[in-house]
């Protein structure tokens, strides 16, 4: 890819993963420029196929100063939210002979091959190598695809692909809907608010409808308290979080208005209480949760770990933290099976194929004992909403007021 590049020798490596592993770290007076300028475009190019394909146009543009002598890399990792798939790529380095090409232009680098999906979001994070002992942090840039709507992509295979519409005006296969079933068993920690005693009830239901029709293994303070009154809430939470060892092992965020109010009370310097969390021998769970993820969950390489959701019968997607806007946010139950899909790092959709789980749908989840519980207990609170609008303002407490 850039071999040769004006005298230059470089090398590139390409790999799917997540570009965690330790990178080489000198002092900042010996380190390179934390980071090169960096131009991110969509453009469109022939596959080998000869067919167009939308593609991350990068171009890496290094200053032109004396700390090009100690530029031994540049580190590329593509983050995709939806499906939370990465790519890293890796330059090296070895022989800068000049601070500027022998054209007298700075040195730039180009990456023009990693193909990119309509519809979906991409992080890239740029970084110079090594990286210095301090201030060295990675350039992010984001970059939202248009959707097959657009008129530009709508030719496009994987568009056409995936358009019933279309089916029967081209020579594309429709798309298959494979049904498939529930084999792995996934371990996920719910982290929520208790904001009222019917909203506990349907995270309650829905623990129990993960457990008997997706075979997850739940873990969840309600479930719990006699080892989380032993240890104390900051050690249980850090070691369920420790337990989760697999790919598939996740933690879901239910965001709901006492998710909402807590983030924003912690970024104030404040604390937002519930009558449940007053009553709970537990108390208030969600801060001490979010005050030890945020450190990992802010880092895209991590994103792959937590899947965010809310029940858009009994919320909506203004209680969602603006710490969660960085992922994709799944509406419970309408999205349930894409959110399934997420557990197991499956794709839901891919090009001319769809999976599908009986009995996952909005349409049919209560087909199921579990199921149906659920949505008894989705329709009650529904219903309590709608005769008490200001129901959460009802539910939150002075942190010092004793509540019977």
């Amino acid at each position: 890819m850039c071999n040769n590049l004006m005298g230059l020798s470089c090398s590139v490596q390409v790999s799917k993963a997540n570009c965690s592993e330790q990178d080489l770290v000198k002092p900042r007076s010996e380190a390179p420029n934390p980071h090169p300028d960096v131009d991110l475009r969509l453009k469109f190019k022939a596959d080998e196929r000869n067919e167009t394909v939308p593609v991350l146009f990068l171009t890496l543009k290094q200053l032109s100063d004396a700390n090009i002598f100690s530029l031994q890399g540049m580190k590329v990792h593509v983050h995709e939210f939806t499906t939370n798939n990465s790519l890293c790529v890796r330059y090296s380095f070895n022989n800068f002979s000049w601070v500027q090409r022998p054209d007298f232009e700075p040195w730039s680098f180009v990456l023009d091959q990693i193909v990119i999906d309509p519809g979906k979001t991409y992080q890239v994070s740029v970084s110079n190598l090594p990286k210095p002992d301090v201030g060295g942090h990675a350039k992010l840039h984001n970059l939202s695809v248009p959707g097959c709507e657009r008129r530009k992509f709508r030719s496009l295979r994987v568009c056409l692909e995936n358009d019933p519409s279309t089916s029967s005006h081209n020579t594309t296969d429709k798309s298959v809907l494979e049904t498939v079933s529930v084999q792995e068993r996934s371990k996920v920690l719910i982290i929520y608010s208790q904001d009222h005693p019917m909203y506990t009830e349907i995270v309650l239901k829905l623990c129990a409808f993960l457990r008997a029709k997706c075979a997850t293994e739940v873990t969840l303070d309600l479930l719990d308290s006699t080892c989380l009154s032993t240890v104390g809430s900051i050690q249980w939470l850090d070691m369920q979080r420790k337990r989760l060892t697999r790919t598939t092992d996740k933690i879901l965020i239910l965001c709901s208005p006492g998710v909402c109010a807590k983030w924003d009370a912690m970024c104030a310097g404040r604390r937002v209480m519930t009558r449940e969390d007053a009553r709970s021998p537990m108390g208030d769970m969600l801060t001490p949760a979010l005050s030890l993820i945020i450190p990992e969950f802010v880092c895209a390489p991590s994103f792959g770990k937590y899947a965010v959701a809310y029940f858009s019968d009994v919320c909506s997607e203004k209680d969602v933290p603006a710490l969660c806007h960085v992922t994709i946010k799944y509406q419970l139950m309408k999205q349930f099976e894409e959110l399934f899909f997420r557990l197991l790092n499956e794709e839901k959709y891919k090009p001319g194929r769809i999976k599908h789980v009986d009995g996952l749908g909005r349409d049919d989840y209560h087909s199921c004992p579990s199921g149906r519980a659920l949505r008894d207990a989705i329709k009650a609170f529904q219903a309590y909403q709608l005769t008490n609008p200001n129901w959460f303002e009802m539910e939150l407490v002075d942190v010092d007021e004793e509540v019977e």
